[in-house]
């Protein structure tokens, strides 16, 4: 049942702000909309290993997951991208829509961080 308030309203931003039908149906996607809500996009000038920890622990449900992982990647202009996701009992990264995900972009890590990747993109976290 659709709510006739809520989408006099959403036809009245849509209308408002000239937004292209075609590409909100796109966009209105089932897998689009679970990413948006939950996937995490964060950009900071650094980031700490105890903030990852937050963000796992945040989300981490022992009846689902058994560890966490942290990939980083090193762009050639020094920026740095993490991205943390859940691991199931399979062992699987759980990267789909329905996931929680978080990628990070930021300049610098602190030295907790540095010393557990090691030489290593990745860390598991149990």
């Amino acid at each position: 049942m659709v709510n006739n308030a809520i989408m006099e309203k959403l036809l009245k931003f849509i209308k408002e702000n000239d937004i292209d039908l075609s590409a909100l149906n796109e966009m209105l996607n089932a897998d689009t909309f679970l990413m948006a809500y939950y996937h995490e996009d964060k950009e900071q000038e650094s980031y700490s290993f105890r903030e990852a920890i937050s963000w796992i622990k945040k989300y981490f449900d022992p009846k689902l997951h058994t560890s966490a992982s942290i990939t980083k990647e090193v762009r050639q202009d020094g920026t740095i991208i993490l991205n943390c996701c859940l691991i199931n009992k399979d062992g699987e990264a759980l990267t789909r829509p329905k996931d929680r995900f978080l990628r990070v972009t930021t300049r610098n890590i602190c030295q907790d961080l540095k010393d557990n990747f090691g030489d290593k993109n990745m860390i598991v976290i149990k």
